[in-house]
């Protein structure tokens, strides 16, 4: 026997119970087990097992006769070791979890039980400990208390709930079970609300719809998934998602466990979301979606109502200059106050939409009549062209030169009209798979057409117009192919001395000799070139060939110079100096022999680099002239900066001079502003004896216009050349050499 059971040392009379068959049973035990002797001081331990020894990491040398407390340490509840001390003075049972150390100071939580020993008398006479290593049990339980403690945290203050629904057999509905967290989302107490009636918080307009769901989910036994309304009396709406599986008890209820969230962010994103695919979010008008919609719902009240409808398309003249000039904010002011005034315009009856940067479009139904339409189209462009305040800021307009300190600003828009039906000289509807969109591409023409025709105006859709448009499509489409292919011509236009008649220059005009369309003027095409970049090398080939032009007829009629237009574009081609100089050495022309013609316009960027430019141009030779002068921005400060030696008088002053007094006072005024710079004057567009003589009157040398030549090609206009009086002949007016039979392009 060990000395554990040798150590188990009481008297016979006190124990009867054979000691070897006891340690052999005790020492079996997986167990703690402790005995100590009431009777003896501080009641020391008699025995321990193995088990207590495994446990606790002591021998039984090292325990037998100590006091219990070397098992305790700086964390040993104290509370717990006096409730236990206190029931074995009072010689009762007790069973505790204790906080103890093991020998090496490792703590283990032990479950432990002490009852008392007693002799056949009731006296006790020892006390008997069973205990047990829960520390890996403990540890379970306060990882499990900790997630419940998280897992209640969560359910209490989650955007959700977590549900348990039950129908019975008869249909009648509850919450077996529901969470805080519901009562806390819908914004109700939990307490006189813990057993709900199921639909009792769904919103009426959705209440129908979930118990539909609901008994059907019961039906087909699947999963049940839904989105619905919740809202307590006097509480805000609230939007949930939820789901929750079915399951069908053996007493016939039907159960779904499951967890909804709160949605109503989502959906109020969703509503926006709606709002702004059908609505534009600055003016809170309907856009281009909606305006589709609203053309398709009235195209098919026109067709089986006889309810005639007219479309606009309203476009602020220049609006990304002003936006960039004035700034995002005043740009949006502009925006929102021309939506306002539109819906004023258009009345009550009429749907305006915005469906662009700078565009709006009005459908006004009862419009029958193109002069009616036409009215309508003109109280748009009176209406929005009054000026718009703006809260006292300073603006600077880009639409008209307006003085500091002005807080108004004035806007010019471009209206496109389309009718419906079609009138009868057009294709009907009904030829279209999709008349919406057809309706939409006429108006668009429209518009396209008045924003050429200029600020201001309107424009009614027609056949005619939308052949002009495509004509123009077909010319931006193949003028790539036209440079290459070589399909341009240059015609000829001579400048000449309006006292002897003589030609002494000519300009060169390129035409475009289209091989479906025509010959084309460059007004047609010119811009087309600018906007893709193909003007550079077109404006290459028209410099080269006016140049080796000029050197045939200098050499054999003593043509003086040749003028050739030029963009502001083309000079600002970083390669454009560098070809002339190229183009002047390849032809073998003399710089001084050429003029390089700009329009006004040119002027409104003229910055460092293109007075740069151009003082590189005289500094080669050539001459540079502003084309048609009085019609741009053109200003004194310029005009004496630049180093121009030429201006050109506009024809529109010329053709009206002889009409009124203050054109005849602009072109005085021009005559007299070239001599006092030593600028040479040209007058363009004449085509009178009286303009002729008028313009010698007033000092002006040189003139071109119909009254000498229209634009011919060079085989008419060297023919023109033989037959034009020598240099030196007299000064009086000779008859014109007008070409009669020259084609009018």
């Amino acid at each position: 026997m060990d000395q554990a059971a040798h150590d188990f040392d009481l008297p016979e009379s006190a124990f009867t119970i054979d000691h070897v068959s006891f340690a052999t049973l005790v020492q079996a035990l997986s167990c703690g087990v402790v005995i100590t002797h009431p009777t003896r001081p501080d009641n020391p331990i008699v025995f321990v097992n193995r088990a207590f020894c495994r446990i606790s990491g002591y021998t039984a040398a090292e325990v037998i006769g100590r006091d219990c407390n070397f098992l305790q340490g700086p964390e040993t509840d104290l509370a717990v070791v006096a409730e236990i001390r206190a029931s074995l003075n009072a010689g009762q049972s007790i069973r505790r979890s204790l906080l103890n150390y093991r020998k090496d100071g490792e703590t283990f939580w032990n479950d432990l039980i002490i009852d008392p020993v007693r002799n056949a008398a009731g006296k006790v006479i020892g006390f008997i400990g069973i205990q047990n290593d829960v520390t890996e049990l403990r540890r379970a339980e306060l990882a499990r208390n900790e997630l419940d403690t998280r897992l209640s945290d969560i359910l209490e203050n989650v955007k959700g709930y977590v549900l348990s629904r039950i129908m019975k057999p008869d249909g009648a509905m509850k919450y077996n079970y529901i969470s805080k967290s519901f009562f806390k989302l819908i914004g109700v107490p939990e307490a006189g609300n813990t057993d709900p009636d199921f639909l009792r918080f769904v919103a009426p307009v959705d209440r129908k719809r979930v118990a539909d769901a609901v008994r059907k989910s019961a039906h087909d036994l699947k999963p049940l998934s839904i989105e619905a309304r919740l809202q307590a009396p006097g509480q805000p709406e609230h939007w949930v998602r939820s789901w929750s599986n079915v399951r069908r008890e053996s007493n016939g209820d039907t159960v779904w466990d499951g967890f909804g969230i709160e949605i109503t962010a989502e959906k109020r994103t969703e509503a926006q979301l709606a709002y702004l695919t059908y609505h534009d979010p600055l003016t809170n008008l309907p856009n281009r979606a909606r305006l589709e919609a609203a053309i398709e719902h009235a195209v098919h009240e026109s067709t089986h109502n006889a309810t005639p409808f007219a479309l606009y398309f309203a476009d602020i003249s220049a609006f990304h200059e002003a936006n960039e000039t004035l700034g995002a904010e005043t740009g949006d002011l502009i925006i929102r106050e021309t939506a306002v005034r539109l819906q004023h315009i258009a009345g009550p009856g009429a749907f305006v939409a915005r469906i662009g940067g700078d565009e709006f479009a009005v459908l006004v139904s009862g419009i029958a009549r193109p002069d009616t339409a036409n009215r309508v189209a003109a109280a748009i462009c009176r209406g929005l062209a009054e000026p718009i305040l703006l809260d006292g800021r300073q603006p600077v307009s880009p639409f008209e030169a307006m003085l500091p300190g002005q807080d108004s600003y004035k806007i010019e828009v471009c209206v496109g009209i389309a009718d419906f039906p079609f009138s009868s000289a057009d294709m009907p509807a009904a030829a279209f798979s999709d008349p919406v969109s057809e309706y939409i591409k006429r108006c668009d023409v429209a518009l396209y057409e008045a924003k050429r025709l200029g600020r201001g105006r309107y424009c009614q859709y027609s056949q005619e117009i939308d052949h002009k448009l495509r004509n123009r499509m077909v010319l931006r489409q193949s003028l790539h192919h036209a440079v290459v292919a070589h399909e341009f011509v240059l015609y000829y236009q001579p400048i000449v001395d309006l006292r002897s008649g003589a030609i002494i220059g000519a300009e060169a005009l390129v035409r475009w000799n289209h091989p479906t369309l025509g010959l084309q003027a460059p007004d047609r095409f010119i811009p087309f070139a600018e906007d893709s970049g193909l003007i550079v090398p077109l404006g290459a080939w028209v410099l080269e060939t006016a140049m080796r032009q000029m050197n045939q007829w200098q050499a054999a009629y003593g043509l003086a110079r040749m003028a050739v237009n030029v963009s502001a574009k083309q000079i600002s081609e970083p390669g454009f100096l560098e070809t002339v100089a190229r183009l002047l050495r390849e032809t073998g022309t003399p710089a001084a022999a050429i003029d390089l013609e700009l329009t006004e316009g040119t002027l409104i960027d003229f910055s460092p680099e293109m007075r740069e430019r151009m003082d590189a141009l005289r500094d080669l030779g050539l001459g540079i002239s502003i084309d048609d002068f009085g019609t741009g921005y053109s200003s004194l400060k310029y005009l004496s900066a630049i180093p121009v030696n030429k201006i050109k008088i506009d024809r529109s002053f010329v053709r009206l001079m002889m009409n009124g007094e203050s054109d005849a006072s602009i072109i005085k005024a021009v005559i007299l502003l070239g001599q006092t710079l030593n600028l040479e004057i040209v007058a363009e567009g004449i085509e009178t004896p009286e303009q002729q003589r008028f313009l010698i009157a007033q000092g002006c040398r040189l003139g071109q216009g119909y009254l000498f030549s229209k634009p011919v090609p060079a085989e008419a206009f060297g023919a023109l050349l033989a037959k034009a009086p020598p240099l030196s002949a007299s000064h009086g007016i000779p008859p014109s050499p007008l070409l009669q039979h020259s084609e009018d392009c």
